[in-house]
């Protein structure tokens, strides 16, 4: 009975040894599941990110079918005819036009890309177009998606104000390929200042081979992919998708094109995702 009770009262411990082979083990699996949960989590904002730019196109759907078919400018003074730089007028912008359709101003902020461009506080570069007044007529802050300029025209403007040329708004029966019209996609805004993301030069270079040119245009708003490899694209016909960093969208336009020969690529992702295939081409640098 003693013998016995000696050994109850012993007690067990793990030797040094068995200690690090635990944590060895931990730290193997840990290596192996942390790229997994992290990939698992960038392919939940993904997700989150096409729901929300899908629902921005819906919203211009709706919007579309309430003025005739006719889209809305991508800015627009609420006082003037034109644009006037020093008024202090109200002005207008397409996310602006779409809001009553959503009526919630967080579709308009993706999760790849937090918290997007800052409409309220205006990057240097955009101060000349937010002197003009309040942009965005105070209804949001910020937006992550960037809009097809060629779309979402800008008649209001004066010739050469922003650097913009003046064109009228299109109607959804102009379009050709609607389901291969982009109108939305996840985006942000460069300043003229700012040099060409590392990632972008490979895609970029050609298009874009000293930067933005202007203030508010095109070139201001490549594509942002938050690293999924691809950015996701809201459609003219309302449907979104997801569409890979390398890919082509087919479509050509035959004139407008920076000086290429006819027919030439309507896109350039992700640097410049302006133009309406068949019609006007790519707006790079306009």
């Amino acid at each position: 009975m003693e013998g016995f009770a000696h050994l109850m009262d012993k007690k067990n411990a793990f030797t040094l040894i068995e200690l690090l082979v635990v944590i060895a083990i931990i730290a193997i699996l840990a290596a192996i599941l942390f790229p997994v949960f992290a990939q698992a989590k960038l392919a939940a904002k993904k997700t989150s990110d096409l729901s929300n730019v899908k629902q921005l196109g819906l919203a211009t759907m709706m919007y579309l079918n309430d003025s005739d078919g006719i889209y809305p400018m991508c800015v627009y003074d609420t006082q003037s005819v034109a644009l006037q730089p020093g008024s202090f007028h109200v002005v207008e912008t397409v996310y602006d036009e779409v809001m009553p359709y959503m009526k919630n101003t967080g579709i308009l902020q993706s999760s790849v890309n937090m918290p997007g461009i800052d409409f309220g506080g205006a990057p240097p570069d955009m101060s000349v177009l937010t002197h003009v007044g309040l942009l965005g007529a105070g209804n949001f802050k910020y937006a992550s998606y960037a809009p097809n300029f060629s779309l979402f025209e800008d008649p209001a403007l004066q010739l050469g104000v922003l650097g913009q040329i003046v064109a009228p708004t299109v109607s959804e029966s102009s379009l050709t390929q609607v389901t291969l019209t982009v109108a939305f996609y996840t985006g942000r805004y460069v300043t003229q200042a700012d040099p060409i993301p590392d990632r972008y030069t490979g895609y970029c270079r050609a298009a874009w081979p000293s930067g933005p040119t202007q203030v508010f245009g095109t070139n201001n708003f490549p594509g942002d992919d938050g690293y999924m490899n691809g950015i996701n694209i809201a459609w003219a016909d309302g449907h979104g998708k997801f569409q890979g960093w390398n890919s082509n969208i087919p479509v050509t336009s035959p004139y407008g094109c920076e000086g290429a020969a006819a027919p030439c690529a309507t896109y350039h992702m992700p640097c410049d995702l302006s133009g309406i295939p068949d019609g006007s081409g790519s707006t790079w640098g306009d």
